[in-house]
């Protein structure tokens, strides 16, 4: 790599536990705040359970199929492994929002992760739980005594239950009509609360929340955000295309479920800044779930089409995805096996080259080694089209 990457990590940083049934029990992750059930109630317990034994069913079935029938599958397991430790990850991890520092001991835990990857999850997790639970933006430029290689996932998190308190108290309307909350507030709490380029993560998280939960409500957040600021609707749409990807209707393999996706991320927003960034987003969520499956992540992107202003769009989300990751683990073995994949055909591998290789490589270089922050932070969560 041309450019060095944030802090060095642990040695352990990146190595992943083996796909099989037996890694995904419990217990077998070290430490009272890995596998095992303390500080989990009843319904977590059950929730934790159920997502487990999905995995492990789906790391069956990934073992036994082959080529694109099983990437779809280890596709599903790492969906899966993200959701399950971003959604379990304050009692897993101990957070206490009565503590002093609630944050400090959780992600010191997540830090200690025995994987990289599993770390992100985690750590964006306790940014949402901590954000939601006590009401406070861990995330922006105020993580005083926390890594500032968690700076990315406890923002994003934090972002997300900013994301649901808003929504939550904006009227429903019929079918998103009665969209009349005023946002200009909103944005300034993000802003007070977090300081520079929170707000745009908020409102990049709030495509993602209202995508995910009242798809019908996007058109009219995108009014209210682009008559407060153009940029903020790009920040939404970008949202939504992360949550297209999540959407239960794309998860099951077999279902051509990322085709439909960047179809729709094509169809549903109305502008076309939006349709980019939606795109964009979507390469990202993409990129970022299947960074340790390389040959996961190329199956998926297959179905963006081959319109030149879609792979451009697809490139920005994986390179935006891609320096997320660095800043998390640094130039790691995950991202180096990632950018030296190669497709099993020519046509596969060029298209992969164009896409994804050197894309990847020019932003990389380009990209400051130093933690991100601030609007430097929140610009990987937007594509900005050139007018």
């Amino acid at each position: 790599m041309s450019s060095p990457g944030p802090p060095s990590v642990s040695s352990t940083a990146g190595r992943l536990p083996p796909a099989s049934p037996a890694a995904l029990a419990p217990g077998a992750w070290p430490g009272p705040f890995g596998g095992g059930t303390a500080g989990l109630d009843a319904f977590d317990l059950a929730a934790s359970a159920a997502l487990r034994m999905m995995r492990a069913a789906a790391a069956v079935m990934t073992g036994v199929l082959p080529d694109e029938a099983q990437a779809e599958w280890r596709e599903l397991e790492n969906k899966l492994h993200a959701f399950e430790w971003f959604s379990l990850a304050g009692p897993r991890l101990g957070l206490d929002a009565a503590a002093p520092a609630p944050l400090a001991r959780p992600a010191a835990r997540a830090e200690a992760l025995p994987d990289a990857y599993t770390g992100l999850w985690a750590m964006e997790g306790l940014g949402y739980a901590g954000a939601g639970g006590a009401g406070a933006v861990p995330g922006g430029d105020r993580l005083g005594g926390l890594p500032a290689r968690a700076a990315v996932p406890l923002s994003t998190g934090a972002a997300l239950a900013a994301a649901e308190r808003l929504l939550a108290g904006v009227g429903m309307g019929e079918r998103g009509e009665g969209e009349t909350v005023e946002p200009g507030r909103w944005l300034e709490r993000c802003r007070d609360d977090a300081g520079p380029g929170f707000a745009e993560l908020a409102a990049e998280a709030l495509g993602l929340v209202a995508r995910t939960l009242h798809p019908w409500r996007l058109r009219g957040l995108d009014e209210l955000l682009a008559a407060a600021d153009p940029a903020l609707a790009d920040y939404l749409w970008h949202g939504a295309g992360r949550g297209l990807y999540f959407a239960p209707m794309h998860l099951l393999p077999w279902s051509g479920g990322c085709r439909r996706a960047f179809a729709k991320a094509r169809s549903e927003p109305p502008h076309e800044a939006g349709r980019r960034n939606a795109t964009a987003g979507l390469a990202w969520a993409v990129t970022l779930v299947n960074v340790r499956s390389p040959e996961v992540a190329e199956v998926s992107l297959a179905g963006c089409g081959e319109e030149p202003d879609v792979e451009q769009a697809v490139a920005n989300g994986v390179s935006s995805a891609l320096l997320v990751w660095r800043q998390w683990a640094g130039e790691d073995r995950l991202l180096d096996r990632f950018l030296a994949h190669r497709p099993p055909t020519a046509e596969r591998a060029q298209r992969w080259r164009r896409r994804v290789v050197e894309p990847c490589r020019a932003a990389i270089a380009a990209s400051p080694a130093e933690p991100l922050r601030g609007g430097r932070l929140a610009a990987l969560f937007r594509y900005e089209v050139a007018s």
